[in-house]
Parts: structure tokens; sequence; C-alpha cells
């Protein structure tokens, strides 16, 4: 039996996908079960719960082995998670898959690494056997900025000529079941990125290439990349963390780890190929 915590989000929802494809028994944890029957498949339980209520988890663990946790960005995941690791490690859940963040353990100076080192520290300590999931930006944050490249034909960020290895949330989800249903994946901490790195240049050049009309980079200053995300409703705690990560992208280049494809069993998707499969939200 497998739970998945976080099943409505872009990620979760396709790890139940997945497995739910490969005939798995599978429980989501949901807060409504009416607005997550999208979720409802053959296999797939949705069970009542919140992990701001913990007494709501036993029973939703009840019978698990393995647990897929992933929670959004928020000041108050530390506690969110440590309720749900809390509670696994009383089912005796023999194994934890999580998403965590890129730089986690590292100590750079952001907040979301900050918090989910602490879970990782937490998870360690535990016993339970964890993969942690290190994600690299996520392509599909730039679904948040469609309607500007329709309308503007420019992306905005303040790598300068940085390259990160962007990935798509359904590789992250493809690893993520890879790590929870193969038995030789048990402690790991693993960072997950696209093919290749790439700069912003080279993704403007991409969303051109594939919408064909021009698309152009604008780097811009920290500060008013941070103040742009703010007023698109970004608290500013998350808009400083998402300019520092890109920041510090500034003249490097990201390794390209392939671990996508050790734990999911097939290749990362390119950027193009997220371009192209979202054409009809950016042309």
């Amino acid at each position: 039996m497998y739970l998945v915590i976080g099943g409505t989000g872009t990620t979760g929802r396709e790890v139940v996908r997945l497995l739910a494809a490969r005939g798995e028994t599978i429980r989501v944890l949901v807060r409504d079960p009416f607005t997550a029957s999208f979720l409802a498949a053959p296999g797939v339980e949705l069970v009542q719960g919140d992990l701001s209520r913990p007494e709501s988890l036993p029973g939703a663990l009840e019978g698990t082995r393995r647990l897929f946790l992933v929670t959004s960005p928020a000041p108050d995941m530390v506690a969110l998670q440590t309720v749900a690791v809390e509670a696994a490690r009383a089912a005796g859940v023999e194994r934890l898959v999580r998403v965590s963040v890129l730089g986690a353990g590292t100590g750079i100076p952001m907040q979301l690494a900050t918090w989910h080192t602490e879970v990782e520290e937490l998870v360690d300590a535990s016993g339970i056997p964890a993969v942690h999931l290190r994600p690299s930006s996520f392509m599909q944050n730039y679904l948040a900025s469609a309607g500007l490249i329709r309308a503007t034909g420019q992306i905005f960020g303040t790598s300068g000529d940085g390259k990160i290895t962007f990935v798509d949330t359904r590789d992250l989800a493809a690893a993520g079941v890879g790590a929870l249903t193969r038995a030789d994946h048990q402690d790991e901490k693993v960072e997950i990125g696209g093919p290749a790195a790439l700069s912003l240049d080279e993704v403007a050049a991409t969303f051109a290439s594939v919408l064909g009309r021009p698309v152009t980079h604008i780097d811009l200053p920290a500060e008013a990349m941070k103040a742009g995300m703010m007023g698109a409703g970004l608290p500013e705690w998350l808009a400083a963390d998402l300019v520092s990560y890109h920041g510090m992208a500034r003249g490097r280049v990201m390794p390209v780890t392939g671990d996508v494809q050790r734990l999911a069993g097939a290749p990362a998707r390119s950027f193009e190929t997220f371009v192209r499969d979202h054409r009809a939200a950016f042309a």
C-alpha cells in the first residue's frame, strides 16, 4: 500500500497517475475528497485528512509501507512535515520518498533550503529509509508567466549567462515513483535536474523556435526581479529565495546528473519538449 501526501499538487498528482498506471493500490491524503475527485481512478482511494490535524493520519497510514511526501513551500512546512514523519515512523513505514530542494544541506542562504535541511535531518534521525529528491528549478514555473510571454515575447531573470538544469515536474514525479517502487533505492539525497544546463538566452531561443516568433531574455537587477515577483503575488520570503537561487547561478554551469534516468528508467525531458507539450499556453 502506498500513501501520497500532497497528491493534489503538480508533482503529487503525477505520482498518483503513474502509480495507478502501474496497477498499484494507493491512498491519497486530501483535505476535501470532493474537490480532489479529479484524482479518482481504479486503485486510488481518497482519504480525508490534514497534516495540521495529526489525529487524522493513523487511519490513512494503516497498512501503508511506502509514503510519498510533498508539501507547498510555506513557513509551516517544517511543522507539517514533522507531523508526517512522526506518524510514518509510528506506523512502521518502510520507505519515505519526499521532495526537497536543490541546495538543502549545503548551507546556502535560502529559507527553503534551511527548512528542507531541517526535515532531511529529522527523517535521518527517525530511522525510516528515505530518498530525498532535490530538484532544480521547475520548467512548469514558466506556465505562471505564460500570459506575459504571450503578450510581450519576453522572459525575465537574474541569472545572467549562468546555466540552470531546469527539470520537468513530470520527470521529478517519475523519479519519485522509481524511488518508491524499486528495492535498490533506500537512503539517498538525489539532485534532480534536466538533460542539459541552459542559460536564459537559450531558454528564450527555445520558446522562439517552438512558438515561431521572437522571444527575448531580459536580465534584471535582483531587487527589480524580487519586486516583480511580489507584484505577481509571491510572498516576500519566497521571492527573495527565488531571486537568490537564480542569482547564485550567475557565471556558473549547473552539473547534469542523469539521476532522472537512473531513478525513473527513462531520460529527462528537454526544455523544447516541455514547451511543445504546453504550446497552447504560450502561443
